[in-house]
């Protein structure tokens, strides 16, 4: 019988550096991180590795409206000038809902403590 490999809760393979883009599943958000205070956007891509993704004003507000467990694909567009003459990264932030698998739904019910 093949291990089961195990993964530490609380870590990331990497950080996205902000360039180029980023796809996968969105499993999880980390809030209230660092000095700032920011948040953390875990995605898991098709390769397996955890890429977290630092929150920002944009960002943030991309995330809102996104489910956990939906794929998502950000793409920096690089900086922008705002109204009031500040720049500002900007991104896409693209998603979709996965079709889950009758394996891949679990009830509570049927976990045995």
């Amino acid at each position: 019988m093949e291990k089961e490999k195990w993964t530490t809760a609380g870590e990331n393979n990497e950080m996205w550096n902000g360039e180029g883009s980023v796809q996968g599943i969105y499993v999880s958000k980390k809030e209230d991180v660092g000095q700032n205070k920011s948040n953390i956007y875990n995605i898991r891509k098709a390769d397996k590795a955890l890429v977290g993704i630092w929150g920002s004003t944009v960002l943030d507000g991309r995330f809102s409206e996104i489910e956990i467990g939906s794929e998502v694909k950000v793409t920096a567009l690089g900086e922008k000038e705002s109204k009031t003459g500040k720049t500002y990264k900007d991104y896409t932030v693209e998603y979709r809902e996965v079709e889950k698998s009758e394996e891949d739904k679990i009830d509570i019910k049927d976990i045995k403590f």
